[in-house]
């Protein structure tokens, strides 16, 4: 696909039914800051780019729209909404609140064999030479979160987590980033072990203000678009 980044071309999944395959494009596209604020998605180019006809091309817009990732505008068309600096700061602000409600919640309800279970799955991978990866499979915020039985926490939380999952990426762009925040969810895992509520819940923060720190210091340099136009 001639002017498409490898990287950007990978998020193309030809075994996905035909608005799947839109929808999961445009959308991981936008939330990496691909596809950037302001730009107009063009239907004709989707259609060619992805080897599909118009009609899931629109129902994939639809359906992201509904999402506000997209604003269909009359005389206009469909024009991305994205994500401004504001927005990923008041998301981690959200996020600050959530995740240090989780880890008390951690350490009051989860048994300490659990948590020393997690430790050890999470130096299983590092040995194993796996690194930071945001599949929730692997995701250490994830996987916390889903030691807890809290109904309105997962649902909230783990919403969020799904947009900043994709949104902190941008993160690890930063050189070392990476590899720190390796450390600081042991760091973290460690003082849940030791019931040290306090200790965990200052990491908790220090840790989601360095990723929201590097991925605001990361965002100029992310792709423009060649699928849309401003």
């Amino acid at each position: 696909m001639p002017g498409l980044p490898d990287d950007i071309a990978l998020l193309i999944d030809k075994n996905l039914p035909p608005m799947q395959r839109c929808f999961v494009f445009l959308r991981e596209a936008i939330l990496i800051g691909y596809l950037q604020k302001g730009q107009h998605i063009v239907e004709r180019d989707l259609v060619d780019l992805l080897e599909i006809s118009r009609t899931p091309v629109r129902e994939a817009i639809g359906r992201l729209v509904d999402e506000n990732l997209l604003e269909h505008y009359p005389h206009r068309g469909v024009v991305v909404v994205g994500f401004t600096v504001k927005d990923i700061k008041e998301m981690y602000d959200l996020r600050i609140t959530l995740e240090v409600f989780l880890v008390r919640r951690v350490i009051e309800s989860v048994r300490k064999e659990d948590l020393i279970d997690l430790r050890g799955q999470m130096n299983a991978e590092i040995d194993g030479g796996m690194k930071f990866n945001s599949r929730p499979e692997v995701n250490f915020h994830v996987r916390l979160l889903s030691l807890v039985k809290h109904r309105w926490l997962n649902r909230f939380l783990g919403q969020l987590e799904e947009y900043i999952s994709k949104i902190h990426v941008l993160s690890f762009r930063k050189e070392g980033r990476q590899e720190t925040a390796i450390r600081e969810h042991f760091d973290i895992i460690d003082a849940m072990i030791e019931g040290d509520a306090d200790r965990a819940e200052k990491l908790m923060r220090s840790h989601l203000i360095g990723s929201l720190e590097s991925c605001l210091e990361m965002m100029p340099v992310v792709h423009r678009s060649v699928i849309a136009d401003k």
